[in-house]
This record gives structure tokens, sequence and C-alpha cells, in this order.
């Protein structure tokens, strides 16, 4: 009965939300045609544009003589837009064909159109100049582009009189295929231009005829992926065992389909198996003329985490990839024979980003061994990490049986950053060893409130006492928080010899500016955040988030509900509501663990923040979310 009602319910609100969108539909479409009608004198005046004239000479890159007989084609485009969107035209198109000296000319081109106020100015010209037998040739916003550049010192340069065409003459190790493929693509959709169209006929003849490559998802692509599927699927059925599928992965790398070599590459890499690398590596000789060259080099960066690749993915210039081949085959010859997880952690201690970093750090997570440790160890003494990988890091040290591994993790004992010491120190203690007890009792006369309570959360943990109750030191009156440390103190003079851990003055002595490493990594997230190019602006200081988040924090501190409250939008102020009435006394403790926001994304008029803060075991991320007023103000509308 209850389903029916809301069914019923439902039925009821949809039908209503149609008759809605269809009135301000009706409504909307009445007030635009209003708009026109007052509009139409204006939108309808023509608009007259010219372009100017341009000329040049085609030469053979090689010779330097002149190219007779090539085409030349100019083209010019628009934007408008008809109150509903905008689009872009190609306004004007003129056809040129080369003299017996290889010159063009195009002159001065006049269009009047009647879009009046509703079109944009004249973009810049577009150039295509083709004749069969060489590469072409194109220019989009003042940038000369080439299909591949094979010559090693084509410099071409773009003016608009009196400018250089270097046309470089057919290659046989191109295709045909890819080279119409790719123009194609880059001319896209324009006017008629018949005089190109006849000098393509012949090469697209060609190319039709030419034995398609072995890459691209074509149909036999496509066949090999669903038998790939279908191999993978047994395997995880147990219908075939692991040596068996490998077995025919390693049948698959024989193959001259790239998609096939790639994807089998990757496959093979999961189980820890580089050889692919190899197959791939060898296999770029013959794709050096070729489109798919990049996807190759793509899935190498993809197994091996090889950032230093990416620059170089879309590279068309051969002198540069003949470069990047012989690079990796001497960097394989070095790395066939070392194992996949110490080829990866090698690359911790490499110029990659941190996300590159902590993919690997995960990746070794699953996949570990001793050939990683090596690296880990060097990667803990870098200076300027980000304290978040050094955790991983010491998680992956505690796997280790390396002699040198449990003296990795204990140097992180001294890092200033008040978590990396806590993660040290937990994990020590989880082998036994209780070097980190004497750091975390050092750590309980901090100046820094912060480190205090995480001292005495992880003395806690790893003494198995308890003088606080359960509770966070951040949230004791200071004359609670002195008898808990006392109690610690009373504790550790008693218990001290039999510990055998050395004194806690060793290591305060080795920390200086405990909060310095926490001010850092607020520092990282203010310089992240302001880096952001969709970071908003706000013409008043005084109405914003961060404003609106900071004037929260201020009333709950002095348990003004009321004017928290007035911050929030509904449902949260209800939901609220009820929460601080339920926390009573509590209230002040709660808004001193409030952190601080920063900016994450915009959708609408709502702006999405994170408001990151100190705990015990870290620093934690929540959302808090945002819209506008009618007044302007920004309410709280997700906490």
């Amino acid at each position: 009965m209850a389903r029916d009602y809301f069914e019923l319910k439902n039925r009821r609100k949809y039908s209503h939300n149609i008759v809605l969108k269809n009135l301000l539909t009706v409504t909307i479409s009445i007030i635009i045609v209003v708009y026109l009608n007052s509009c139409e004198i204006i939108i309808k005046a023509p608009r007259t544009y010219n372009t100017g004239t341009r000329s040049g000479m085609v030469v053979d890159a090689i010779t330097g003589l002149p190219v007779a007989g090539a085409v030349v084609v100019y083209s010019w485009d628009i934007g408008t837009f008809d109150f509903i969107q905008s689009s872009t035209h190609n306004l004007i198109v003129y056809e040129s064909i080369t003299d017996a000296n290889g010159r063009y000319s195009v002159p001065n081109q006049k269009k009047t159109i009647e879009y009046g106020i509703l079109a944009s100015e004249l973009g810049p010209e577009n150039v295509i100049a083709y004749r069969f037998g060489y590469v072409w040739y194109s220019v989009h916003n003042g940038k000369p582009d080439t299909f591949m550049e094979y010559m090693p010192d084509l410099k071409q340069k773009y003016q608009k009189e009196n400018n250089i065409i270097k046309l470089q003459p057919w290659n046989e190790n191109l295709s045909h295929r890819e080279h119409i493929k790719r123009f194609n693509q880059s001319i896209g959709i324009n006017l008629p231009r018949p005089k190109l169209e006849a000098a393509l006929t012949e090469e697209r003849a060609i190319a039709k005829k030419e034995k398609p490559d072995d890459n691209g998802f074509d149909r036999q692509s496509y066949n090999i992926y669903s038998k790939m599927n279908e191999d993978r699927k047994r395997f995880e059925r147990g219908e075939i065992g692991k040596a068996q599928y490998i077995q025919l992965l390693y049948a698959r790398l024989e193959s001259k389909n790239v998609e096939e070599i790639a994807s089998t590459a990757i496959e093979l890499s999961k189980f820890g198996d580089n050889n692919g690398v190899g197959v791939i590596v060898k296999s770029l000789k013959d794709r050096l003329y070729r489109q798919d060259f990049g996807r190759l080099l793509g899935c190498i960066m993809k197994i091996t985490g090889r950032e230093d690749l990416r620059y170089v993915l879309d590279k068309d210039v051969i002198s540069e990839r003949i470069k990047i081949m012989q690079d990796l085959e001497s960097w394989w010859q070095n790395n066939k024979d070392r194992r996949q997880t110490e080829s990866k952690a090698e690359l911790l201690i490499s110029d990659i980003s941190d996300k590159k970093k902590e993919e690997i750090l995960n990746q070794l997570q699953n996949n570990y061994d001793e050939s990683a440790t090596e690296y880990i160890l060097r990667f803990i003494k870098m200076k300027g990490q980000n304290p978040e990988l050094f955790e991983k890091a010491i998680d992956l040290l505690a796997k280790s049986n390396h002699l040198y591994a449990k003296d990795g993790i204990g140097s992180m004992l001294y890092n200033p950053d008040v978590y990396i010491r806590r993660k040290a120190a937990l994990t020590l203690n989880l082998a036994g060893e209780k070097r980190g007890i004497p750091m975390m009792i050092a750590k309980l006369s901090s100046k820094s409130s912060n480190s205090r309570s995480v001292a005495n959360a992880a003395l806690r943990e790893m003494t198995g006492q308890d003088f606080s109750d359960g509770k966070s030191l951040r949230n004791m009156p200071a004359e609670k928080e002195k008898e808990v440390i006392a109690k610690w103190m009373d504790w550790w003079n008693l218990n001290c010899k039999t510990l055998k851990s050395g004194r806690p003055e060793e290591f305060e002595r080795k920390i200086i500016n405990d909060d310095s490493a926490m001010q850092k990594r607020y520092k990282a997230m203010d310089e992240k955040e302001s880096t952001n190019p969709e970071l908003p602006e706000f013409e008043n200081p005084v109405k914003t988030p961060k404003a609106t988040f900071e004037q929260f924090k201020a009333a709950l501190l002095k348990d003004d509900v009321k004017t928290a409250l007035s911050l929030m939008s509904y449902p949260v102020k209800e939901q609220y509501e009820e929460i601080f009435e339920q926390m009573g006394t509590n209230r002040g403790d709660y808004a001193k663990g409030l952190g601080k926001i920063y900016f994450s994304s915009k959708l609408g008029n709502m702006l999405y923040y994170e408001m990151v803060t100190e705990l015990d075991d870290g620093l934690i991320a929540f959302p808090v979310n945002f819209a506008q007023d009618d007044d302007g103000n920004w309410l709280i509308i997700e906490f």
C-alpha cells in the first residue's frame, strides 16, 4: 500500500514537473521572440570582411627548387551566436596553384554576411599546401605543421607575404593510408575545394589499395581483443592455469599487430613479467614512420612508469624518434634482467610526479620483493618529498628482511613531520622494537598541541597504557592535559630501564622546529590551491566560502549556535541544529577540531571545498560545499 502511494505521488510530481518545464519553455521562447523582434534591424545589419593579400613560394625541401602545380588553400573562419549556441563557420576559401616558379598569390577576399553583431571577427588564416609526391603542409594559428618531419633540419616559418613552404618529397617508408587519414583529420569540414580534391585523387586511390597497417582498432584488432578477453576469462574461471595462460600471452607477442603486442605486454606486466617491453623496444624500429610509434611508447610508459616519455608521445619528428629509440634500446639492455619491482622502485629516486610515485608505491605493496628495498631506503633520505609518500614507504620497509630496513624506519623517528614519526614508531613497535616509545615521550613536552596529542595516542597504542580515558589531548583543558603528561612521565621513569630503548633527550635534541612540517603541509596545499585554473575569484572578500567558514568556526567557539546555524542552508541547518543540541558543552571542542578548507571544484552555482583537519592518526579531509543565497552570501549546503 505504501509503495502504491509513493508511486502515485512520484507520478504526480513528475507530471507537475513536466507542466512547469513546458510552461518555462514557452515563456523563454516568447521572451526570445520579443527580443529578436526588437533587435531585428541590428541583427540583420550586414557585415563585411576583408582578408588582405597573401603570397609565397613552394619549394622542394631537399633540393630547394620550386615546386610547380602545388595546390595552396587559404581559408578563414568566423564564430557566430544564435542565442542558443555558438559555432564556427568556414567563411572564406581561396585555392591557388603554384606557377612554374613555385609562386602563389592570394588576392584580398571580400565577404559580406547578414549576421551583424552576432558574428565574431575573422579568425587567422588556415593554410594547406599539397602536391602528389610530397608530404602535406599546413598552418593553423600561425604555426606550420606537417604529417611527418623526416628531415632533421626542416625549419618551417610562416609569414603572410613572401611565405616559403618547404615540401618534403615522399618517403617510401611512409604510409599513404596514414598520410591521407591524418590529412582528412587536420582539414576538417570546410567549404568546397575542387582543386585540392582533384589533386588528392591519385594518392587516395593508392591509399585505398595499400595494405592496412597492423594497428588501429579495425576488424582484425576487434577479433584479437575478443580472443584475448576470452582467454583472460578462462584463466580467471580456473579453466586454464597461470603457466598455460602466460604461454598463450607469449605466443601473442609474436604478432605483427601493434595493439595485440601492446595489450599483451601490459597483461604480462601484471604478473611481474616485463619481457613484453623488450618486444616493444624491438618493434620501435619498424614503426619509426608510423603513427602507432606513440602507442608503443605509451605502453612502455604504462608498464615501467617512465614518465619522461610523455613529452614525446605525439612527436612526428623522425630524428627525435630515432634518438628515443636508441635511448630505449640502451636502457633495456641495462634493465632487461632486472626484476620489475626493482625497475619500478628505482623510479622513486628519479624526477617524476608525486602522483606517479604514489602509484609505484601502491603497486609495490601488492608485488614486493627485496630488490626494491635499496631504492626505498634511498628514497626516504631524499628531502622535500611528500610526507604521505614516506608513510607508504615505511609500510614497504616493514615487509623487508633487509639488514638495514629497520634502521631506515628508525631514521624516520627523527623526521620533523609528526605523522611520519608516529608511523615509524608504531611500525617498529609491531616488529618488537620499542625505539618509538622514548620519541613519543619526548614529544609530550612539545610546544605543538597537535604533536602532544599525537604522541599520547601513539603511546596508548604501543604500551597498552591509557591515562587519558581514551580521549584525545587536543580536546582537554590545559590542567587535565598536564595531569595526563605527568602520569606518562611517572610511567616512563618506572619502565625506561626495562625498555632499553634510548633516552627522550636524544630525540628532542635532534628534532628542531616541531611545527615546521605541519606548516609545510599547509603551505603545499595552499600552493596547490592557488595554481588551480578553476579557482574562483570574488569581488567582495567578505562574501566568500572561506569567510563563511571562518565565521562559522568563530561562532561555535563562542557557543553562538544561532549565528553558526544562520550560515547554513536547509536541510543542513535543520540537521545541525539537532547535532549541536546533542553536543552540549562539547561544541567548543568540536569547533577547535575544525581545520582549513581548500577549493576542490565548481558545478553550476555550487562551490566544492575540502576541510583538512589534524587528528591523532593523521590529516583527514571532509567535504564542505557552498551555494549563494539571494543576497550574495555563501551558505554551507553540505558538511
